[in-house]
């Protein structure tokens, strides 16, 4: 059960890894080679970093696909 504050959905590794894992991973790739044969251009909208004492990344990004 995910906790309602937590936005993050790891795979976790190890003996806690997800079983879906390489399934996720698979689809997503056939999803973005799909993405790519079809779309012409990619826009960055806006893009908020997330940074905290310990990792730094991106929490939001908003892409136009035409």
């Amino acid at each position: 059960m995910r906790n309602a504050t937590n936005e993050h959905l790891g795979f976790g590794f190890g003996e806690h890894q997800c079983v879906g894992n390489n399934l996720a991973r698979m689809e997503i790739r056939a999803f973005l080679a799909a993405l790519a044969k079809r779309a012409t251009r990619f826009e960055l909208r806006e893009m908020e970093r997330g940074v905290n004492n310990v990792l730094r990344g991106i929490r939001k990004c908003m892409v136009s696909i035409h």
